[in-house]
């Protein structure tokens, strides 16, 4: 086995590496020393990890659709909204018909209270809609 100050004088002299080169190679070994070491010692630990990490994914997969449902209803809910509400400014922007619109409302309403209380809404509120 050839001594580290010999082997480094052969390199700088015959093959003209700088000691920066040198420096920067002993560096690189010596991360890959300490990777292999740090593998080494936690081997042994290493089946604890994956029991772990499988129990960690079988409870969030538990857990996480309890919670996914519930705010895919309210995406629902607010998705129905949004088409309501898009189709209800659709015609109020289309001039006359949302006038029309009451007025065919109130046909399937038999209750004159009722037809009242339709006609005296104004003709720009939304139609409201609740989960």
């Amino acid at each position: 086995m050839v001594p580290a100050s010999v082997r480094r004088t052969m390199l700088r002299d015959e093959f003209a590496a700088s000691i920066t080169d040198l420096n920067a190679a002993m560096k690189g070994v010596n991360i890959s020393k300490r990777q292999r070491a740090h593998t080494l010692a936690s081997e042994h630990i290493e089946v604890l990890e994956e029991v772990l990490e499988s129990a960690k994914r079988k409870f969030k997969r538990v857990v996480g659709k309890a919670v996914s449902t519930k705010k895919q209803a309210e995406e629902l809910w607010e998705a129905s909204h949004d088409a309501v509400m898009n189709e209800y400014l659709e015609k109020a922007l289309k001039g006359g018909e949302l006038v029309e619109m009451e007025l065919d409302m109130s046909q399937f309403v038999s209750d004159e209270s009722a037809t009242d209380s339709l006609h005296s809404l104004e003709a720009n509120s939304p139609p409201k809609c609740s989960p």
